[in-house]
């Protein structure tokens, strides 16, 4: 019986790392314009917005295998 791993993505998924980096931009913005959960509402946002962007993007990319 052999028990094979699962695949994984390789480190392709960049919605939780730009989620981390949207959070911080937008607490640092947040702090700039003193309104911080606004800023840090809005780095969430863009954060989750632009790693999904970029996750479609690769899964639509040809594979070079």
């Amino acid at each position: 019986m052999s028990y094979k791993q699962p695949e994984g993505n390789h480190g392709k998924t960049y919605v939780g790392a730009l989620l981390g980096i949207g959070v911080g931009v937008g607490a640092f913005f947040g702090i700039i314009f003193d309104n911080l959960p606004l800023g840090v509402g809005l780095g969430v946002v863009f954060g989750i917005i632009i790693g999904i962007v970029l996750e479609t993007k690769n899964k639509n990319a040809p594979k070079s295998d």
